[in-house]
């Protein structure tokens, strides 16, 4: 993945409004890595560089997806799948798939965005980076209180009460299990009634 935060001069709007672009593959063949090359050339594998998706998060958060497309890549879909339309979300028109390009389709979105909204041009796609690190805290913290609960060594605390502000103490119905499991235990050793 390849991340662009710094862009030319010339979009103004992109430079106003986005906070990053990001290229999740290569956009060309001299972009791949070895492997992929020698892959390519056997036959292995086939990529068209003609279609490419890209990922925006403006610096108000929101993120959107781009699917840019050569005139060219859309004829020959068409002719190859025998096919009288062709339709996509977040579809832009490109000469050439090239980071100019993208940002100059970029930019035109940006400003025909008043009319119409972002949505308009491209599909509302989420910050996946940011989504992740709050996944992960937000499970991390919900392990440590099923731990906790477990292990009863510490009172769980659940946030703050929203009727009177006050933090409750409580101990998490898994408690409650952990008992009964105990007592199953003891039942099944001959030491339970």
């Amino acid at each position: 993945m390849r991340a662009l935060r710094s862009f030319p001069k010339q979009y103004k709007l992109v430079n106003e409004t986005v906070a990053e672009v990001r290229f999740y593959y290569a956009s060309s063949r001299e972009e791949e890595d070895v492997e992929t090359q020698n892959a390519l050339d056997e036959g292995v594998i086939s990529t068209d560089y003609r279609h490419y998706d890209f990922f925006v998060t403006l610096k108000d958060g929101r993120g959107f997806g781009f699917s840019a497309y050569t005139p060219e890549y859309i004829r020959d879909y068409l002719t190859q799948e025998r096919i009288i339309s062709f339709v996509d979300s977040g579809i832009v028109i490109v000469s050439d798939i090239s980071v100019d390009a993208l940002l100059a389709a970029l930019e035109e979105c940006l400003e025909r965005e008043y009319l119409y909204g972002l949505e308009a041009f491209g599909y509302r796609s989420n910050n996946w980076g940011d989504i992740e690190k709050r996944f992960r805290v937000d499970l991390g913290s919900r392990l440590l209180d099923v731990r906790v609960s477990f292990l009863k060594k510490w009172t769980v605390y659940r946030r703050k009460d929203s009727r009177n502000g006050t933090r409750k103490r409580f101990r998490n119905g898994l408690s409650k299990v952990t008992g009964s499991l105990a007592a199953v235990r003891g039942r099944v050793s001959g030491q339970g009634e």
